[in-house]
């Protein structure tokens, strides 16, 4: 699965090993027929993964330190590693290639994460029958859905490795965020969108099946009291009876979900920002398999990866070449049968999950106020590729950009974040560079950023860190800045910084961030 932070891990090519001719997504997929964790690699990039050594068994849980019986659900984790549930065992398995050499089958590559056996962690959270995981980056919190939870529950639990001892099973690193009677709710799969909201899929009788957000209104630390258990998508079909097995969202935060049931994979997105993805346009049936038992999706920057069952087993993926939401002709590739060449079998495709080739849209950095450049107003310059140095920070603030400048509610996924910033920043968007990009001084710092300004939002830091959209006006960038596809747009962060320090001037600037709109 995607998860949030997820281009952490777009630089860590290298961990494919020297085979590789360039930049490759590499695709684990739990198979618990055989007891493995697989990687997959389209080594000679034909399109598939269906040639001698396109898929190599990365852990084998039958012969491994650490027993896999029915390892469902898969995620990317701290660390460079791969975490693994088992709905048998009872366990989350960590799994990193420590030596480089492509799998985590030596010593020390894998250990116990989460131990969910009674007796197996110190808080005492029991873990029983684990479906699906997801890690995120930005809290260091490892969210699990557990159906038929011994005593009778079924749980989204949260469990986090406050110690940094390599695991989370000491007093008050697990817990359940939410909780439901195992005879009426049925919890499947656990994602977390990029604001690190949590959905999760619901396959009982209590509500309608589809997916749910769950909201701490009441900042108790649990999703259980009134009104905090919200549906946002609900089955549009209700015979044959879905079955939800996957969720996924992608790096432009569309939703996926893999419905058993009737082999077809849903996408969908909150367009109007009401609070669900229930009307119309707000979703589509994305891609209707004609096999059967799809399991798991994974979302790379380009393609959404689909895992398939039953024999025989396939891994396909899918590319929505003409952007209309559903995949047609000539737009879903098997890159894996069962009966193909490939003399790694795969016997129950089950859990998938991606790390990345590099994706999102290239930004160059400018007006530089590190002393390469229009020096600072009071030679006062930062650290190399950052803005003038301000009261708190001698390095500078910097601005960085993240996801993709897309210039419609489907595509726009842009984050502008502004580092080292001391106070309040006004995130601003011009249309040419001031003195040919090396900018002018303005205040304690440089002004970089010219022609029509338009001013997007203020935004007040968490510590020394402000993203946009965020803030009053989280409207997203395109919006913000009125951008159309081929727009060059140029922007920088205007913040706060009352201390007396340099002029006497109360406000710094990062450098300047350029980039170009696609469609």
């Amino acid at each position: 699965m995607f998860h949030r932070n997820a281009t952490t891990f777009f630089l860590l090519s290298t961990v494919l090993g020297s085979t590789v001719a360039s930049a490759q997504d590499v695709v684990f997929l739990t198979d618990s027929g055989n007891d493995y964790v697989v990687r997959c690699v389209d080594q000679n990039q034909n399109g598939s993964f269906n040639d001698t050594g396109d898929i190599t068994v990365y852990y084998d849980g039958t012969t491994g330190p650490v027993t896999l019986s029915t390892n469902l659900g898969i995620c990317l984790g701290p660390n460079d590693s791969v975490l693994v549930c088992d709905a048998s065992t009872d366990v989350v398995v960590s799994l990193r290639d420590l030596n480089n050499d492509g799998d985590a089958l030596d010593a020390g590559e894998a250990t116990i994460y989460f131990d969910g056996r009674v007796g197996g962690n110190a808080q005492g959270t029991i873990m029983g029958s684990a479906q699906s995981l997801v890690y995120d980056f930005a809290t260091g919190k490892l969210w699990i859905a557990t159906a038929s939870v011994t005593g009778a529950l079924d749980e989204i639990q949260v469990v986090q490795d406050l110690n940094n001892d390599g695991d989370a099973n000491d007093l008050m690193e697990s817990g359940a965020f939410w909780t439901g009677a195992s005879t009426a709710y049925l919890p499947q799969a656990v994602v977390l969108d990029a604001a690190g909201n949590i959905f999760y899929t619901e396959n009982g009788t209590a509500v309608p099946k589809g997916v749910y957000q769950l909201k701490d209104l009441n900042n108790d630390g649990d999703a259980n009291d009134a009104g905090e258990h919200i549906p946002f998508f609900l089955m549009p079909v209700t015979t044959p009876v879905p079955f939800i097995w996957s969720l996924e969202i992608d790096a432009q935060g569309w939703f996926y979900v893999g419905e058993a049931t009737g082999d077809i994979v849903y996408r969908f997105k909150d367009l109007n920002n009401d609070g669900d993805a229930s009307d119309p346009g707000e979703s589509t049936g994305y891609f209707a398999s004609i096999a059967a038992s799809l399991w798991d999706t994974a979302a790379a920057c380009d393609a959404l990866y689909v895992s398939e069952g039953t024999t025989p087993q396939r891994i396909y993926r899918l590319i929505d070449a003409n952007q209309d939401g559903v995949i047609g002709a000539g737009e879903s590739i098997e890159m894996y049968i069962e009966t193909g060449p490939n003399p790694v079998m795969i016997d129950n495709a089950r859990g998938i999950v991606v790390r990345p080739a590099p994706c999102g849209t290239p930004s160059t950095p400018f007006c530089f106020g590190d002393g390469t450049g229009t020096a600072c107003p009071c030679g006062n310059a930062g650290a190399a590729g950052n803005g003038c140095a301000n009261s708190s920070i001698p390095s500078g603030a910097q601005l960085a950009a993240s996801g993709v400048a897309g210039a419609s509610l489907g595509t726009d996924t842009l984050v502008l974040t502004a580092t080292n910033v001391p106070g309040p920043g006004l995130f601003f968007q011009g249309t040419t560079q001031f003195a040919g990009g090396a900018g002018i001084t303005f205040g304690d710092g440089l002004l970089c950023a010219g022609g029509t300004i338009t001013r997007m939002g203020v935004v007040f830091p968490v510590g020394t860190t402000a993203s946009y959209p965020g803030g009053l006006t989280p409207n997203p960038i395109h919006i913000a800045g009125a951008t159309a596809s081929g727009d060059v747009r140029h922007y920088q962060c205007w913040y706060r910084d009352a201390a007396v320090f340099c002029s006497v001037a109360t406000y710094n600037l990062t450098q300047g961030l350029t980039l170009t709109w696609g469609p």
